[in-house]
């Protein structure tokens, strides 16, 4: 047996507060979740063997001249190389790299005639995780010789 009320049903709609409320939530979730995508997140190298087999060219060197691009997305760097590691570069000669200018795209902003260890990609691009460097220049030097089989450059054995 089925009852039927003569109840009428009122449907309650939330207040414009709470729809504001509603809304404004979901814009500010939206925009932090673009905002995390568009971050440079970087895993840690476990050992010197793993961050120099990761690059093509390793080396020990000074910033010389700093300028951007053009479009201004990227800085140019000059490099006078004091000693390497790997990719077969002579200490003494300069290479020419660059890097993105945003810090959310992995780019690094180096000082003029600062001393980094730099770890280049086959583009002649640096980033932010490869000049994140947690060892020092002679345990990367140390891991050269494992992973390229012969000692490196430097300017007494050039």
């Amino acid at each position: 047996m089925c009852l039927l009320s003569n109840k009428t049903m009122t449907l309650k709609l939330p207040s414009h507060t709470a729809v504001f409320t509603l809304l404004l939530t979901f814009t500010l979730l939206l925009i932090l979740g673009v905002s995390q995508t568009l971050a440079c997140s970087c895993l840690p190298f476990s050992s010197p063997q793993d961050q120099v087999q990761a690059y093509p060219f390793v080396y020990n060197g000074r910033i010389i001249s700093k300028t951007q691009s053009s479009d201004g997305q990227r800085f140019i760097y000059r490099i006078r190389v004091m000693d390497t590691c790997k990719g077969g570069i002579r200490s003494g000669s300069i290479r020419i790299v660059d890097s993105n200018v945003s810090s959310a795209a992995c780019g690094v902003d180096l000082q003029l005639y600062s001393n980094h260890i730099f770890f280049e990609d086959s583009s002649g691009g640096i980033n932010l995780c490869g000049q994140i460097s947690n060892f020092s220049w002679r345990q990367y030097k140390r891991a050269c010789r494992g992973v390229t089989g012969r000692r490196s450059f430097t300017a007494g054995n050039i």
